[in-house]
């Protein structure tokens, strides 16, 4: 059986297990089935149990409601895992379909944002991730047009807006720093390992935060309106996981999410436009206010 037939098998079983209705190993085998995956339970268990040793995807059994279920609190940050392997499932999705039913490349189309530089840095970075290998490298700054070497204990890849970032300790220091993958040159895996450190907790340095700015300000409710057309569009596509609808009328719906009111939120909030009006807090608000001000000042 090819990769993809296993990522897609893989996905199916977590999507199952996941809903939360305590599906049997009958269960999970015959959607399997009715996706044309017809396996043995045997192999299904191999499966499942693959999925816990290598995704450190907790699925348990429970002889009190006789069934299947994801224990969240030992499992990695589940959402963020199945997103993962839904990529990989559209990309398979369409490998399948260009290749099989011989569709022509001109009737799809991806967006065009540029090449992705330092795309070759992924693969040995998440080696020296999964091996805890040091890594070093020249990183450029784009602020002050500077480069200066690091090494790094590597922890996280993150992906944002189509970029990749490491997230690691520095090495020597506790500080906890990201790193774009564009902006790094000459890297290294060293042989030298490191120990992990304990106040690393991806799932929790991330648990507030749109994109990649974590430390401060600290996190707070953000509460904002947007117009009823486009608010459907933001209950389709949520802000971040702590969205939740307050309030709707004639005009719109009221949201609030609970986040860092960092530079990626400012960035998502003006991206809406006039459709979007932050009500609370009155710093965040002050803000937004002050640059629709300078932008006017660029069409005078």
């Amino acid at each position: 059986m090819s990769y993809n037939a296993i990522i897609k098998r893989y996905f199916l079983i977590i999507e199952k297990v996941a809903s939360g209705q305590f599906p049997s190993l009958q269960e999970i085998s015959s959607t399997l089935a009715r996706e044309g995956y017809e396996i043995s339970d045997r192999t299904l268990q191999r499966d499942i149990e693959h999925i816990r040793n290598t995704f450190q995807i907790e699925i348990e059994y429970s002889k009190v409601r006789q069934g299947y279920f994801i224990n969240k609190e030992t499992s990695i940050n589940l959402d963020n895992f199945t997103r993962f392997l839904e990529v990989l499932n559209t990309a398979s999705v369409f490998s399948d379909s260009v290749v099989n039913l011989k569709l022509p490349h001109s009737i799809i189309m991806f967006e065009a944002s540029g090449n992705l530089k330092g795309a070759d840095h992924i693969k040995p970075v998440l080696l020296a991730i999964k091996n805890r290998k040091k890594i070093s490298f020249a990183h450029h700054n784009y602020t002050f047009n500077s480069k200066k070497d690091y090494t790094i204990h590597p922890y996280l890849l993150k992906e944002y807006l189509y970029r990749w970032y490491v997230v690691g300790v520095l090495d020597y220091s506790k500080e906890i720093r990201t790193f774009g993958l564009d902006r790094i040159e000459n890297l290294q895996v060293l042989t030298q390992g490191y120990a992990p450190a304990k106040q690393f907790n991806a799932k929790e340095l991330f648990k507030h935060t749109i994109g990649l700015t974590y430390t401060v300000p600290a996190p707070q409710e953000i509460l904002f309106k947007v117009d009823t057309i486009q608010a459907k569009y933001l209950e389709a596509l949520p802000l971040h996981h702590s969205q939740q609808k307050i309030n709707e009328d004639k005009n719109g719906m009221v949201f609030s999410i609970f986040v860092t009111p960092n530079v990626e939120l400012i960035q998502q909030l003006l991206s809406w436009g006039q459709h979007i009006k932050v009500i609370k807090p009155l710093s965040l608000k002050g803000k937004l206010k002050k640059i629709y001000k300078d932008s006017l000042k660029n069409y005078e």
